[in-house]
């Protein structure tokens, strides 16, 4: 079974500042909305698992003649499941989704060699794909 990447594209969004999940809908639409989305469906449901899971806390921010605004911080935990994730090798592509551009978009939080190593992992991915297709274009002639 495919783990939900869901989680890591809200703990991207959570370390650019504290969010409500509304916020992160937006921000996630506005900047990264064109290679990934993500639905209020799935944020409600992951902000609760990230906080059962202690890699984000909350809190109720009283809303003067509006509905309170419940705001997710990361905690220590969840910078480092960010961090841990944005170091493994990118898995493979989902269609409307591109988890090297997620972990590019937010590899700020990762070395430098991290993204270059995702960058030429792709090459070499590319390289033998390319390849193999010329060895089953070169048939019986």
């Amino acid at each position: 079974m495919r783990e939900s990447k869901s989680r890591y594209a809200v703990l991207g969004a959570l370390s650019l500042e504290p969010m409500s999940g509304y916020q992160i809908k937006e921000v996630l639409s506005h900047s990264i909305g064109h290679f990934w989305n993500e639905g209020y469906g799935q944020i409600y449901p992951t902000l609760k698992q990230l906080a059962a899971a202690g890699l984000v806390t909350g809190r109720v921010e009283p809303g003067a003649g509006r509905p309170d605004r419940h705001v997710y911080t990361l905690t220590d935990a969840g910078w480092s499941e960010l961090r841990e994730w944005l170091a493994r090798p990118v898995e493979t592509h989902q269609p409307g989704r591109s988890e090297l551009l997620l972990k590019l978009f937010f590899g700020r939080h990762a070395p430098a060699t991290t993204n270059i190593d995702h960058l030429q992992h792709l090459v070499l991915q590319r390289a033998e794909f390319v390849d193999k297709l010329r060895r089953q274009q070169v048939g019986p002639g």
